[in-house]
């Protein structure tokens, strides 16, 4: 079912659009993402490499960029958040896709909700491995380590 959504999902885009079902399509982006997110929270053992496996990370950031759609904004960091909940190879991956970024940007929203989900994320980065937790927890200008990233002007690094 994954792969079927998240791959035939441009095309189901062009055709409704061109029957002008535009609001049908976006009800079926919105609920596909919402049973991503039921996977993931399965406490027992979560399909999180189905889920990577289904190519869905590109879709689920392009939605939690989209500050149109704050419902599916909230579904695809709360996916997105529960994917970094994995192994430090699912970590690794999120991180080089710019997860992370997106996380310590939405901290900073208004949405308590939004933020909390990202906190969530950033906790399961943290969990992950030392490399992870030290780059979150140690602050230098002068850092250039490629596990780093920017707080606003603040480089956070990894413990020398």
């Amino acid at each position: 079912i994954l792969y079927f959504f998240f791959q035939a999902e441009d095309g189901i885009r062009d055709a409704q659009e061109s029957r002008g079902l535009g609001d049908v399509y976006k009800r079926q982006v919105y609920q596909g993402v919402i049973a991503v997110r039921k996977l993931l929270c399965d406490e027992s053992e979560p399909p999180i490499q189905q889920v990577i496996d289904a190519h869905t990370i590109p879709k689920l950031i392009e939605y939690a960029k989209n500050e149109q759609k704050p419902q599916l904004q909230l579904e695809s960091i709360w996916c997105l958040s529960n994917l970094a909940a994995g192994t430090s190879h699912h970590c690794k991956l999120l991180a080089d896709k710019g997860v992370l970024d997106l996380f310590i940007r939405f901290v900073q929203s208004d949405n308590l909700n939004m933020a909390q989900h990202a906190l969530w994320g950033i906790g399961n980065f943290a969990g992950d491995s030392e490399s992870y937790r030290d780059c979150l927890l140690y602050t230098s200008d002068a850092a250039d380590d490629l596990l780093c990233v920017d707080l606003g002007g603040r480089r956070i690094i990894k413990k020398k």
